[in-house]
């Protein structure tokens, strides 16, 4: 099984219910030598994100070791798609943003 801390669907329902798309962190650490690998599928086949997961930013560790990046969905599942196709090299966190007091 992969390694991978998904969202719970419990939090930010009054975000989603006003129709918009909620918010991700995804941590990516990738596994001990495997960086050089990361980036050559990422070369090759890009991020490889399903339909309905949709990628806004990210940012890298200065030692290149982790990524962090800013996602957004309607479907948190697809991140379990997503996920499997990268979770031999890179083990994942994603955490569910709430939305900014008003």
């Amino acid at each position: 099984m992969p390694e991978v801390s998904l969202p719970s669907r419990s939090l930010g329902i009054g975000w989603r219910k006003e129709g918009r798309p909620m918010k991700y962190i995804v941590v990516e650490s990738f596994r001990p030598e495997c960086k050089a690998r990361v980036y050559e599928r990422f070369r090759d086949k890009g991020r490889m994100l399903p339909d309905g997961l949709r990628y806004l930013n990210s940012w890298l560790e200065k030692d290149g070791d982790r990524c962090f990046q800013l996602m957004e969905t309607d479907s948190p599942e697809l991140f379990e798609q997503w996920i499997a196709s990268w979770s031999d090299l890179v083990s994942f966190e994603v955490i569910e943003l709430e939305k900014p007091p008003s």
